[in-house]
């Protein structure tokens, strides 16, 4: 697959970060930062690469997620054709801005607006979990657990399953929330196994998450 873009180049994948220089994907990243504008603008094109309209959505998420586009440039996206899929789409490329105000505000619009339908929830909640910042997702790491309990008790299944699962803050510190997670579930031995098996399920991928960062670590 061949890139124009002033001059052929390709898209290099992502690769670990050193000395404080971000990961492809990261804000502070330019050449993502050109990448991904450049595919948003036009200015970029790849052979062979239809920008359809979820296409488009993906990229203003990579863009919002940088904090490369704005709640301006969002909605004027959606002005183009305002749907209800691209209403969703809409919600969830704000949740995924990585700043702090748009965490605090996809965490309590997916927790406290009845008035969204379960896909706008379920848009909000993965967009809020989707950023890899660290520093966004570690304020959340004892306030997820904090809500467990009233999500499952006031939500219905589907909602909560979205919830609990999208809400995860999956980027924080993998120890913090295995600790948290192992000592909800022994203070929670008789809640319902479908509860559980939501939980458990998280704190598996924030072990597997440790044992690769601790892997690393030692080479």
């Amino acid at each position: 697959m061949e890139a124009r873009h002033r001059r052929s180049r390709r898209l290099r994948p992502a690769v670990p970060a050193r000395h404080g220089v971000p990961r492809y994907g990261e804000e502070g990243d330019a050449e993502f930062a050109e990448h991904a504008q450049g595919l948003f603008d036009g200015s970029l094109i790849v052979a062979g690469l239809e920008i359809d309209n979820n296409f488009t959505w993906t990229i203003i998420n990579a863009l919002s997620s940088v904090k490369l586009i704005d709640q301006a440039g969002i909605d004027a996206q959606l002005a183009k054709r305002d749907t209800t899929e691209n209403r969703e789409f809409a919600l969830g490329a704000h949740a995924v801005r990585g700043d702090a105000a748009a965490k605090e505000w996809a965490w309590n619009e997916a927790l406290n607006n009845a008035d969204l339908t379960n896909m706008q929830l379920e848009a909000v909640a993965r967009g809020f979990g989707a950023t890899p910042r660290p520093d966004l997702a570690e304020p959340y790491a004892a306030k997820y657990y904090d809500v467990v309990d009233w999500v499952w008790k006031n939500k219905s299944f589907h909602m909560a399953e979205a919830l609990l699962e999208g809400l995860y803050p999956y980027y924080a510190d993998p120890a913090t929330l295995v600790e948290l997670g192992h000592r909800w579930l022994a203070d929670h031995e008789d809640a319902d196994n479908a509860l559980k098996r939501i939980v458990r399920g998280n704190v598996e991928s924030s072990q597997r998450t440790l044992k690769v960062r601790d892997f690393n670590a030692a080479l």
